[in-house]
């Protein structure tokens, strides 16, 4: 996320003993597209995992980095998202050749 168009927010209501991220790929994601074409389900898939993973990341204290993955034998062979403290973004996806993603990963 290094582009003026993303961002990560962190913010606290302590009265309500919340805290939360609010998370805004724009450049980031774009660019993340750019390196593949792929079905309308991966594509939302790889978009939640992508911001999944800035979430959690704007959540811890450590300067480092936390991925996603998720390997499978299904259409959906890996779901991957990486974001790093300093706000590095990358994700990947892979679909089985003539294969198409689940919609969700309940099945």
């Amino acid at each position: 996320m290094t582009a003026q168009s993303d961002s990560l927010i962190r913010f606290l209501l302590p009265d309500a003993g919340v805290r939360g991220v609010h998370v805004r790929l724009q450049a980031t994601w774009q660019d993340i597209q750019s390196h593949g074409e792929y079905p309308d389900s991966a594509t939302e898939l790889l978009g939640e995992a992508c911001v999944a993973s800035a979430l959690f990341t704007g959540h811890t204290k450590v300067d480092g980095r936390l991925s996603i993955q998720l390997r499978s034998n299904t259409a959906l062979r890996t779901l991957f998202a990486e974001c790093t403290a300093a706000g590095t973004l990358r994700g990947i996806v892979q679909i089985a050749e003539g294969g198409d993603a689940p919609r969700d990963l309940t099945d």
